[in-house]
């Protein structure tokens, strides 16, 4: 064999970790925390959750109570949140727990599948194993907790693979589903509405339908009160001023003694949702439609984490398969092993971040996230106005597998 030829032979080797057998390895990779984290909760008498308040929202669901009530904290969420827990409500405490994990930790799971499935399709690249690897680390203490984060990102992540299959009723039902267990979602909502035109026509049905689904269950007057009871919440507890607990871009200056007029900040976020729309519509039509709806997740989530007043340090589970379409694209595709590496310190230390900042600053210990994430935004921007973009092809070589 000349060398040219063994050359050649080198260059169409399948990529590492993108066989068929890391597929089954990740999935095993994934029940195996599942069962260690049941493991954990039954051993520690389920100290470390946060269903509690998905109980109380359910119990008084049930009974026509008051979800809300006052201050920053308790049941947060619409109505569908309560409606949805109370198959686990019901239970009992341990099987409770679990199973709620189950859902959470699944339903998470299959939308990294799917968000990997879209982020790889038009290279026919397998970016599951590794997405994975990325993934986990910085899901665990969510996944240990029972965080709603994980349930809201799967539909949202599995709504990205709806979109770039064209499957829009789908996309209008994960999308109206992430939104009924974590009103977050909405912001994806709002950037898949504006810039899909299968979903301009569509999501209207669904929001109307998402609406109408608590009179299915409860008197006409109680569903308004729990509405006027969510909206009231959301004013109160989406103005955390003099909090140390949110983990934000003004959480962060808020930690250090810095915090300006609620009014400058109303105005910050929404100038770079204005910014955020702009740069999905552009990279869509610069990039094309895979790569610029698989994007609508990663901006979606970048925004989120830096301008939700209420990001905290587990709500970066969301943030992490983000990065993880980033960084596995560096890797496989885009031939940009630095910033591969760069990303996976960056999920590293936001994953230690309380071990590793309450040494360093005790008591702000909500710092380093936005701080990360605000360079990943800076390159972020670069790479999709100068390059080159981490999606964009460099190496010829590709993995041998399909993409599904």
């Amino acid at each position: 064999m000349t060398t040219e030829n063994k050359l050649l032979a080198l260059d169409v080797r399948p990529l590492p970790f993108t066989h068929k057998r890391d597929v089954y390895g990740a999935w095993i990779l994934w029940i195996l925390f599942f069962i260690g984290l049941c493991i954990y909760q039954v051993s520690t008498d389920h100290r470390r959750t946060v269903t509690a308040a998905f109980h109380n929202g359910a119990s008084k669901w049930i009974e026509g109570g008051d979800m809300y009530g006052e201050g920053l904290h308790g049941f947060l969420y619409l109505p569908h949140a309560a409606i949805a827990y109370t198959p686990f409500h019901v239970l009992p405490h341990t099987p409770s727990e679990l199973l709620w994990r189950a859902f959470c930790i699944g339903l998470f799971a299959i939308g990294v599948r799917q968000l990997a499935s879209a982020a790889g399709k038009a290279a026919k690249v397998e970016l599951f194993p590794i997405m994975t690897f990325f993934t986990i680390p910085l899901s665990l203490s969510a996944m240990r907790n029972g965080q709603m984060t994980l349930p809201m990102a799967g539909a949202m992540m599995i709504s990205i693979g709806a979109l770039v299959q064209a499957r829009y009723w789908w996309a209008v039902f994960w999308l109206c589903l992430a939104v009924a267990l974590k009103p977050l979602a909405v912001v994806l909502l709002l950037l898949a509405w504006a810039l899909r035109p299968g979903l301009w026509w569509r999501m209207p049905i669904g929001i109307l339908i998402l609406l109408a689904v608590p009179w299915l269950f409860q008197s006409h007057a109680y569903v308004v009160e729990a509405y006027q009871g969510f909206v009231e919440k959301s004013m109160t507890s989406g103005n955390p001023e003099g909090s140390m607990s949110y983990s934000d871009l003004f959480g962060m200056f808020r930690a250090w003694g810095m915090e300006g007029p609620t009014s400058v900040s109303l105005l910050i976020r929404f100038v770079f949702a204005v910014l955020t729309l702009g740069l999905a519509f552009y990279i869509i039509r610069r990039h094309g439609p895979i790569y610029g709806i698989t994007m609508l997740f990663v901006l979606a989530m970048t925004y989120l984490m830096l301008f939700n007043p209420r990001t905290e340090n587990n709500t970066y589970a969301a943030f992490a398969p983000a990065l993880a379409a980033i960084g596995t694209w560096a890797f496989l595709i885009g031939k940009q092993s630095t910033l591969g590496w760069c990303l996976v310190i960056m999920l590293l230390l936001m994953s230690v971040n309380y071990e590793l900042t309450k040494h360093i600053t005790p008591g702000r210990e909500i710092w380093l996230p936005p701080l990360l994430t605000i360079l990943f935004s800076i390159y972020l921007i670069w790479a999709m106005l100068i390059g080159p973009a981490p999606w964009q092809l460099r190496r010829t070589r590709l993995g041998t597998q399909s993409i599904t």
